[in-house]
């Protein structure tokens, strides 16, 4: 999980700029899932690595 001030990886967006966070009226931290074909596939705020990991394991069945 990426940081705010730590590098992210070649696949992480990090809205430095709080656009995103303006854009969909996210007070405090979230967590957002963009599938490949850029629709989102996962909002949580707060969200958590391992809710995400939840959610991913049960899609995959």
């Amino acid at each position: 999980m990426v940081q705010p001030g730590e590098p992210a990886g070649p696949r992480a967006v990090v809205d430095t700029e709080g656009h995103a966070r303006a854009g969909y009226g996210v007070d405090g931290d979230a967590l957002v899932l963009v599938r490949p074909d850029g629709y989102i596939g996962r909002f949580a705020s707060p969200g958590t690595a391992e809710e995400l990991d939840e959610y991913l394991r049960l899609l995959a069945g």
